[in-house]
């Protein structure tokens, strides 16, 4: 390329691994099948425990393993992925659930979403459920601070013209996320304390905080088989985390009008959700949740549920 040719800007993607090696092969294929020509791609196993990460290198040779001793959770193994970034000469870098399968111009389409307008600092896709394909899981996402509560846009509809417009929301999730450099340089990394759930969240109201834009880009296109590598549905760990993960999303943008309301309707919230699970049989998943509240009051650190 010349001078007034400049080559597309470079991309590092970053897939996350600790558990089903049978996903993350999928959606290792599925990003070297894609169109875009100047990504490279590194595989984090992030202490997993079947240690899979070298035999999936070593089937894909254009993959670069990085080989964390320990699990660091979602946030510490993204943030050993966004450290390699910022050493070399990446323009972006996007993370991946290792449970997703992304479009063959996924990349090329994030990319052009974040040249759009220097303003923006991070792009998400459309996501869909990995079954049925048409169905969206998320469309970028709705936080309230009022009442502590975030939902995805589109959650289990089936796609149409209504989620086909690119728009600034609150959040974008983590499964797929592309961080600008400059975002990454300005907002820094992700919060290692969130041990599950809310790390994406807190990191987009971050960068919204700068002045940057969060973008959901929906010619993007990826899919997801939601919570396969975590262990399938909601479970008493899951409950949690979610919980202290909350907190801590709260505790630290809710601002002092905000907390006029939470009070109020982040227990009405709870109270609903305890009765609807109390009745499904999952007492362990309310219990959870009670424990995690108990540890919140005492000041105690985490644990496992």
């Amino acid at each position: 390329m010349t001078a007034e040719q400049p080559g597309p800007p470079r991309v590092l993607l970053i897939v996350v691994h600790w558990s089903r090696a049978d996903l993350t092969a999928r959606c290792v294929e599925s990003l070297l099948a894609g169109t875009y020509p100047a990504a490279d791609l590194l595989l984090i196993d992030n202490g997993s425990p079947e240690r899979a990460g070298a035999a999936l290198a070593a089937r894909y040779p254009r993959v670069e393993l990085l080989r964390l001793e320990t699990n660091r959770y979602y946030a510490g193994g993204a943030n050993r992925g966004l450290e390699r970034a910022l050493a070399g000469d990446y323009a972006h870098a996007i993370l991946f659930n290792n449970d997703t399968e992304a479009a063959p111009d996924l990349v090329a389409e994030l990319v052009q979403a974040a040249a759009a307008d220097p303003r923006i600092g991070l792009v998400g896709p459309k996501i869909y459920y990995a079954n049925p394909r048409d169905l969206i899981w998320s469309a970028g996402g709705d936080l309230s601070l009022w009442s502590g509560m975030s939902e995805h846009r589109g959650l289990r509809q089936p796609d149409g013209p209504a989620w086909d417009e690119p728009a600034d929301v609150d959040y974008l999730t983590g499964a797929c996320l592309l961080f600008t450099r400059p975002t990454l340089a300005q907002v820094g990394l992700l919060d290692e304390e969130y041990v599950m759930y809310a790390e994406d969240a807190d990191y987009c109201l971050r960068a919204r905080a700068h002045g940057l834009r969060v973008v959901y880009a929906p010619r993007a296109r990826l899919w997801h088989e939601v919570s396969a590598a975590s262990g399938g549905g909601l479970t008493s760990f899951k409950m949690y985390h979610r919980v202290r993960s909350t907190w801590r999303l709260l505790a630290r943008h809710a601002r002092p009008w905000h907390w006029l309301t939470i009070p109020i309707l982040l227990p009405l919230h709870f109270a609903a959700f305890a009765l609807k699970e109390l009745l499904r049989g999952n007492g362990g998943v309310v219990r959870a949740a009670l424990r995690a509240l108990a540890d919140l009051v005492r000041g105690a650190p985490r644990r496992a549920a």
